[in-house]
């Protein structure tokens, strides 16, 4: 006997094959948001652990092939060679802030900066320049 040949059935299959790509594309996108802010904070450790496995490795050979204290001394190694330098940066950097705000006050405390000379000796444009300068 000759089975009728379903047309619902290729459409089903279909509709289920766009539901499953439409479901995928939205989890894709879902994770992309949700990571999108450690991006770069998963570039750098991505070149810190590509640029440092040889040390890794040679540490790991010296410390009788034990990864735990490689890892150990790979991480405090990594964290005084990253985090040092940024503190050292961080803690002169605030001290140039105070400096800077003090010769910013000082500056418009002063009143408007004056247009430099040679501004009005500029072919064309200098006294529009001077005159906008001044506004």
């Amino acid at each position: 006997m000759i089975k009728p040949v379903d047309t619902k059935e290729p459409v089903l299959q279909r509709l289920r094959q766009y539901a499953q790509l439409a479901a995928v594309t939205i989890i894709v996108i879902g994770c992309y948001l949700v990571l999108q802010p450690f991006i770069p904070a998963i570039l750098f450790a991505a070149v810190v652990c590509s640029a440092s496995w040889p040390l890794f490795v040679w540490t790991r050979k010296k410390l009788w092939q034990n990864s735990t204290l490689a890892s150990l001394a790979m991480s405090l190694l990594l964290i005084v060679l990253v985090i040092g330098p940024s503190l050292l940066l961080a803690a002169n950097l605030s001290d140039k802030v105070t400096m800077l705000a003090e010769a910013i006050k000082a500056g418009l405390d002063g009143g408007p900066m004056l247009p430099p000379d040679w501004l009005a000796r500029v072919p064309l444009v200098g006294d529009f320049a001077v005159q906008y300068w001044n506004q």
